[in-house]
């Protein structure tokens, strides 16, 4: 029976996974679910939870250490669950995660353990087991470094570019395999007398040392993974900004020509006008005028809004949405001007008309409509809001706030165009569904 005091095992256990919470909360510091005293007050209850369970299952002396191994599978449940409670992220990240962080706290155990193997290793107060307390928290601090470089410098970078879930399904077991190795090859779980403690502590360093570098190239992966996303996004964006400069040139051009027709062939008309005129023919200029009222050359042209370069696009999309029999009500007539790029403008009006327009293409019953309303909220602030019907089949996930497309297997290029030229410009948009009414409002602010 070991003289040291249950003091220092509670001590031990409270200060590493003390530790381990503050990176936890670190990490995901940026997508906490509820305020920073709700997130103490789970930290507080976890740290307790955790500190028993060592307590009463894995310690020299814990009472029920025959059951440590049903003990670890509900530490495990239980930190999952409390993880997704106060983290939004995915699960399959926060499973990377967790195990990492497991895997890191087995290695400080199983190296201590194999430093205190060594037949001249100077002993506290010669007890072995408060040796042992003490050179794990050492441990523990003395990699703190590393352990900052990997859960901060890379693993929270990770975590705010809020990379999907599809990357992290054939990552999330590579920490869970390591963790299952090392359960199964603890010194508690299968001695292994034939190895000598020098040979043991070696095979564990260059574990540990695998198995870092292997959790920092996953990260790096990552990385790289999500710099190529955004290079893809910012090469569609592109795309999309030509293809809009190239219907707003043709629109001018088809304005253009339309004038002209009208012009050329207005003298025709009040030659005929006046023939009925001078005949007093008033039935045959009645019919005449009628013809003339629905004929393609006399459709309206006017103005949607005061902006030409979103007049063009509006106008282009109405007339889509016309031909759908879509119906449409635009309010924009009291657009401003703004230090805002009239490219930037146009993948704002360009995106939203769109994806409402393709909202109401897929749905199959019901009143298909379309509302677009800007208002100027200051000399420097415009909103614009866009409601229109849907087919009540919306593709998102909460978990990354992203919007995926029905078009093809990827998030929606859209909806990230629209947020990136807000944000780019001190502004914000949200986006809500409900009751088979989708809005998109978007702020946008000039210098």
């Amino acid at each position: 029976m070991t003289n040291v005091p249950i003091i220092f095992y509670i001590l031990q256990a409270t200060i590493s996974v003390s530790i381990y919470i503050f990176f936890a909360v670190k990490t995901f510091e940026n997508h906490l679910k509820h305020s920073k005293k709700v997130t103490m007050l789970i930290s507080i209850i976890y740290i307790c939870f955790s500190v028993a369970i060592i307590e009463l299952f894995f310690e020299i002396t814990a009472p029920f250490g025959n059951y440590r191994w049903l003990a670890c599978a509900v530490w495990i449940g239980v930190t999952i669950i409390l993880a997704r409670f106060g983290f939004s992220s995915n699960p399959l990240q926060l499973i990377f995660y967790i195990f990492a962080v497991f895997d890191i706290e087995l290695n400080v155990v199983l190296i201590s353990r194999a430093i205190l193997n060594f037949k001249n290793f100077p002993l506290i107060a010669e007890n072995e087991d408060l040796s042992f307390l003490v050179l794990s928290v050492v441990i523990l601090i003395a990699i703190l470094p590393l352990i900052w470089n990997m859960l901060i410098l890379r693993f929270k970078v990770v975590v705010d570019m809020q990379i999907g879930e599809i990357h992290w399904k054939s990552l999330f077991f590579l920490p869970l395999t390591y963790f299952l190795f090392c359960i199964l090859n603890s010194p508690h779980a299968v001695p292994a007398p034939g190895l000598t403690p020098l040979y043991t502590l070696a095979i564990l360093i260059i574990l540990n040392i695998f198995s870092y570098l292997s959790y920092t190239a996953v990260l790096e992966m990552l990385f790289k993974t999500h710099d190529s996303l955004k290079a893809n996004e910012k090469a569609e964006l592109s795309k999309q900004m030509i293809m809009l400069q190239k219907e707003q040139y043709q629109e001018l051009v088809n304005s253009i020509e339309k004038e002209a027709k009208l012009r050329h062939d207005f003298r025709h008309h009040l030659i005929a006008i006046e023939a009925y005129a001078t005949n007093s023919d008033l039935e045959g200029l009645n019919s005449y005028l009628a013809q003339f009222k629905n004929d393609e050359i006399s459709i309206n042209i006017s103005p949607v809004c005061n902006n030409h370069f979103i007049d063009i696009i509006l106008r282009h999309f109405i007339a889509k949405a016309k031909s759908e029999n879509i119906e449409v009500k635009i309010n924009a007539t009291t657009l401003g001007e703004f230090n805002i790029p009239n490219t930037e403008l146009c993948v704002v009006f360009g995106n939203l008309f769109e994806n409402a327009l393709e909202s109401c293409e897929r749905q199959k019953e019901g009143k298909k409509f379309i509302k677009l309303t800007t208002k100027n909220v200051s000399s420097s602030m415009l909103a614009v809001t866009v409601t229109n019907s849907y087919d009540g089949d919306i593709c998102f996930s909460s978990e990354s706030d992203t919007f995926y497309s029905k078009k093809h297997p990827s998030s929606g290029i859209g909806t990230k165009a629209i947020r990136s030229v807000a944000e780019k410009n001190g502004g914000s948009c949200t986006f809500t569904y409900k009751n088979g009414v989708f809005k998109s409002c978007v702020l946008l602010v000039s210098d």
